[in-house]
């Protein structure tokens, strides 16, 4: 099965992104920074986060549901 991690999982779009592809093939990671974003996920489908670091191990497609303006932050991430 194809591992895919779903960066921004608690936002508005990410929210939407996570309850379709619980509906898919993929073993989806969720990642979400903010509690809020995580509290919506969880309250919403019952999805909890995972570290970043967690997400990325062995996974085979990176999703960004982020804003425009966090980009750079999360290519950051593993430099």
């Amino acid at each position: 099965m194809t591992k895919l991690a779903l960066f921004g999982a608690g936002g508005k779009m990410g929210v939407r992104l996570s309850k379709n592809l619980t509906k898919s093939d993929f073993n989806t990671v969720h990642v979400e920074v903010s509690p809020e974003g995580r509290a919506r996920l969880k309250a919403e489908l019952g999805i909890e986060c995972q570290a970043a670091d967690a997400a990325l191990d062995g996974v085979d497609v990176v999703v960004l549901a982020v804003p425009d303006t966090a980009i750079k932050k999360v290519r950051s991430i593993d430099h």
